[in-house]
């Protein structure tokens, strides 16, 4: 019986050698004695997390963006979500290039994305967001694959200098009042530029004192967008505008101009905000923004309506590139995480649902749920057809470094010059666009 007990003791023992051994502990830490300190069972006391240093963050703002309503939009939210942060506005009647040279760089750019390259990258104020949206979790798939496709083009290494903020509101606007007036049916979704071109014609005319104008649009810089059609060769520095693609552009702005009342052909390139202020016109292909800012104001002058953008008969559900304003961190700013959690949040769910229902900037969101609720605050442009802005596939984007010096000769050329009487014909003004273009990139170079 002893030798039972002693056996069962030694295999105590051994076992509890092995736990303390498992268990990190070694056979040599010295027992605890009456002048060592006690162990408790009770947890350590935390100290409490301190809160973070109060920062401010200047954001340029885009001129669209009066300050009351970046005051509305964005400082309050913002600062209520984070009660450390203070935005501070930079009026966009400075130019960037002057706040660099005086080192006043604001900490975010809220920017049209067309200025990416001359505001940013040429004045090396890009910063990859890449790494901090992944610190932060940030789910692109949240976001229309084509906006961030669009964007990482302004890179040649594919990096993020930015993110979107809307999309580019584009629709064809009508005035439902001429149509009536002259017995001829609303324009469709889907409605082809030849279509568009033949209701023009039916409406086009002059009625007692007034000349009516059947068609007018923005110019060639959302046609060229629509057929995916860049500037530049694959050097991406020599113009490539002679093309059958550009050529079928020009055709189509010239055969707009002919369709205009007699000696009126340059007015058929309008501004949202013109259209807008005219009753003589009965569409008006280009972006809507200046409406959706304005729409109640607009409807007590006009009963207008909208159908989606004209189409090329070759892509016949494609529709611009809809990469609108976007926001940018800029590289010298000291609180980069801090920045990049504003836009985060103003790309959020809860914000997005605002902003969507206000029915004044498209979500860049890939969710129906937020994009559905478009307008509902706003009764003067849900009970438009707004799907219009929406209905179409956005086309591939095609940018360049010296975009902005091209898409200038492009506009004086086809958008003016062509309109304008000079006699010139769309190859004539291709060619002399071609030349001008090169001979402007060059000089940019140096």
């Amino acid at each position: 019986m002893r030798s039972v007990k002693w056996s069962l003791l030694g295999l105590i023992a051994v076992l509890g050698a092995a736990c303390l051994s498992g268990c990190g502990q070694t056979a040599e830490a010295p027992a605890q004695t009456s002048s060592s300190p006690s162990v408790s069972s009770a947890p350590a006391k935390q100290e409490p997390a301190k809160p973070p240093e109060p920062i401010t963050l200047s954001w340029y703002v885009n001129a669209t963006i009066p300050e009351a309503t970046f005051n509305t939009s964005f400082k309050a939210p913002i600062e209520k979500k984070y009660n450390f942060i203070t935005l501070q506005y930079v009026s966009p009647k400075k130019k960037l290039v002057d706040l660099v040279a005086t080192q006043e760089i604001p900490d975010v750019l809220y920017i049209d994305n067309t200025t990416l390259y001359p505001d940013v990258v040429d004045l090396n104020l890009q910063f990859d967001l890449t790494a901090t949206a992944k610190k932060f979790n940030f789910d692109f798939t949240r976001l229309e694959p084509s906006l961030i496709d669009a964007v990482k083009q302004y890179s040649t290494k594919g990096e993020l200098f930015a993110m979107p903020s809307i999309r580019q509101p584009l629709a064809t606007i009508y005035n439902k009042d001429i149509f009536d007036k002259f017995g001829v049916a609303y324009p469709k979704d889907f409605m082809t530029w030849d279509d568009a071109l033949e209701l023009g014609k039916k409406l086009t005319r002059k009625d007692g004192s007034v000349d009516y104008f059947g068609l007018k649009t923005s110019g060639q810089g959302h046609m060229y967008r629509e057929m995916a059609l860049g500037f530049f060769d694959a050097s991406k520095e020599k113009a490539a505008v002679e093309t059958p693609a550009w050529q079928a552009v020009g055709k189509m702005l010239t055969a707009i101009g002919d369709i205009a009342p007699q000696g009126q052909a340059a007015k058929s390139f309008a501004t949202t905000g013109a259209y807008l202020q005219a009753t003589d016109t009965a569409m008006f292909a280009g972006s809507v923004g200046a409406l959706l800012r304005d729409a109640e104001a607009v409807g007590k002058k006009l009963n207008w309506d909208m159908a989606t953008y004209p189409v090329f008969k070759e892509a016949p559900k494609t529709g611009p590139r809809a990469l609108g304003l976007v926001y940018v961190v800029t590289g010298t700013g000291k609180h980069k995480d801090e920045a990049f959690q504003t836009i985060a949040y103003m790309l959020s769910d809860e914000m997005q649902g605002q902003m969507s229902r206000s029915g004044i900037d498209l979500t860049p969101l890939n969710k129906p749920e937020i994009l559905n609720m478009f307008a509902l605050d706003n009764p003067a442009v849900r009970a438009k057809h707004w799907q219009a802005m929406v209905t179409l596939t956005p086309a591939k984007a095609s940018i360049s470094r010296y975009d902005s010096i091209a898409a200038k000769v492009m506009s004086d050329k086809l958008d003016k010059e062509l309109l304008s009487g000079s006699g010139k014909d769309v190859n004539t003004l291709l060619r002399e666009a071609t030349e001008e273009i090169d001979k402007k990139v060059a000089e940019a170079k140096q």
